[in-house]
């Protein structure tokens, strides 16, 4: 009886457990693909997990090309990524001090830095970071709706069903 009466008033925490759970497991075993920009933005994310700056560096590069190389034996959307040089990043633009920035906006990079510290320290795949990042957000905002906001129960668990099962 004092489960059932747990469960009843605590459903929007277990859905949001359930949810987080689900969203890290797949954030975490999922191979990483790059798609259009991420590469541009997974420098940018180098760039600022390393030297707190968000001009792009050949050590950047360096990094960035060793964890490619490692992640393509597992990703097939690595093995057509060649970049190799500060010349070939079309993402990014030389300024007149010879520093060599992003065209993108530098946030979501940002946000993504505690994840890849995270992975860094645990020898996970460092291409993850988007993937763990995106989940986290995605548990940000299933709370917000779930405890948060004036929608009915009905509507948040509908919401929370919705984002959970979601292709995207």
């Amino acid at each position: 009886m004092k489960l059932i009466g747990f469960i009843r008033h605590n459903v929007n925490l277990l859905i949001l457990l359930i949810c987080a759970i689900v969203l890290m497991l797949i954030a975490i075993t999922q191979p990483p693909e790059r798609r259009g920009d991420g590469s541009e933005y997974f420098q940018m994310m180098l760039s600022l997990s390393n030297h707190g700056t968000p001009d792009l560096r050949e050590s950047d590069i360096t990094e960035y090309n060793l964890l490619r190389d490692k992640t393509a034996k597992t990703s097939v959307s690595f093995e057509q990524d060649k970049t190799s040089n500060l010349a070939s990043n079309s993402g990014y633009v030389k300024t007149k001090s010879g520093k060599t920035y992003s065209v993108h906006f530098w946030f979501y990079s940002l946000a993504a830095v505690p994840a890849k510290w995270y992975l860094q320290t645990t020898g996970l795949d460092g291409f993850k970071a988007f993937q763990i990042t995106n989940a986290l957000l995605l548990i940000f905002a299933l709370y917000a709706v779930l405890f948060e906001s004036g929608f009915s129960k009905y509507k948040k668990w509908l919401f929370s069903a919705l984002v959970l099962f979601s292709p995207a």
